[in-house]
């Protein structure tokens, strides 16, 4: 018996150490980090990890309140105006919805600056961009952080529909047809118009990789919607017919390789390279036209049932976490293995762990 046992060991340890091992190491996502914005408190960060969600994040508003965390402090905010907070960034900006200028504050609500801009201002993630869209949606004015002209300076189109931001970028699509990607300085990367006056055509959703080398448009095109992936080059790699229409914008993820994730009311699908189907969930009732649909270019996250669904490039489930505050969002965290879930009263860092 023992020889049998040494044998064993023996053929086991020349398979593993010499033939290599076959068997992928399971991937294990952590919650390694967690606020509650009620309270404005939330735990210690994990002293192991290089990187301080604190540090990450801006900030958040929370009911008639504007919490910065590099600040470590809260805001009264302006009921009569609007705010939008750069998720990444510091500070925010204000403006309100019939008004003549546009303010950049501190995390202190120190007045940084205020422009004479008539258009409502959406930040990307850092605040280092800001794109002003006119009133009736058929102008945009690309600005930096502090307010002046930068890049492309102006778009037009035909009612815009959708914006699209990463940590290279942005992705702009028009009803009519335009689409206009920017890089991180508002420079033109290229500009598509998809316009055929046979058939009815009309730009609804988009998405931009982290990486910025593929994006996506969901389109009507006739009778039917369609989902477009495009490269780097603004050529379209693969279209995908859905089931039906949506007339509304729907939620998509894009992987740094391309991997495509749609989340749609009934049913979460994930497409791979060859646009070949390669997830499939199934939701138990039909939900509203609001979903997550995050990638941080190696993994997904999508909202189903309640819970928030992790997934890696190849359809394998990783993590399945309940989740009891809605509405939820995901913000990036600017890494590829970790990113953070943000509901009405906490904010949750997800960790795959090394």
């Amino acid at each position: 018996m023992i020889y049998h046992i040494i044998g064993f060991l023996l053929s086991f340890t020349a398979t593993f150490f010499w033939a290599g091992n076959r068997f992928s190491p399971a991937v294990y996502f952590q919650e390694n980090w967690a606020w509650n914005k009620s309270g404005d408190y939330g735990m210690d960060e994990d002293r192991r990890l290089k990187t301080n969600p604190k540090n990450i994040l801006n900030g958040y508003k929370s009911g008639n309140r504007l919490f910065f965390f590099h600040e470590n402090k809260a805001v009264q905010a302006d009921d009569t105006a609007k705010t939008e907070i750069p998720l990444l960034g510091r500070g925010f900006l204000k403006y309100y919805k019939i008004g003549k200028t546009i303010s950049y504050f501190s995390g202190d609500n120190e007045l940084l600056w205020e422009k004479n801009y008539k258009s409502y201002p959406r930040p990307d993630l850092t605040g280092d961009l800001i794109l002003l869209v006119s009133g009736d949606n058929n102008q945009v004015l690309t600005i930096d952080i502090n307010g002046n002209p930068s890049g492309i300076r102006q778009i037009d189109g035909r009612f815009l529909t959708d914006i699209s931001f990463s940590y290279n970028g942005s992705f702009l699509i028009f009803s009519g047809g335009e689409s206009a990607r920017l890089d991180k300085k508002g420079n033109s990367v290229y500009s598509t118009v998809f316009e055929d006056k046979s058939i009815l055509t009309f730009n609804k959703s988009s998405a931009l990789s982290p990486n910025g080398e593929f994006a996506a448009i969901h389109t009507l095109i006739g009778e039917s919607d369609f989902i477009s992936l495009l490269d780097k080059n603004g050529k379209i790699l693969h279209k995908t017919r859905l089931e039906q229409v949506y007339p509304h914008k729907l939620y998509i993820g894009i992987s740094d390789n391309g991997e495509l994730l749609v989340n749609l009311p009934e049913k979460i699908i994930l497409f791979g390279h060859n646009n070949k189907q390669i997830f499939l969930y199934e939701k138990k009732n039909r939900e509203g036209n609001y979903q997550v649909a995050h990638s941080t270019g190696n993994f997904f996250a999508a909202s189903a049932d309640g819970r928030i669904l992790i997934l890696d490039t190849r359809g394998n489930l990783l993590k399945n976490k309940q989740v009891h505050s809605w509405p939820v969002r995901a913000i990036p965290s600017g890494e590829t293995n970790s990113f953070f879930i943000e509901t009405q009263s906490e904010i949750i860092s997800f960790r795959k762990l090394d």
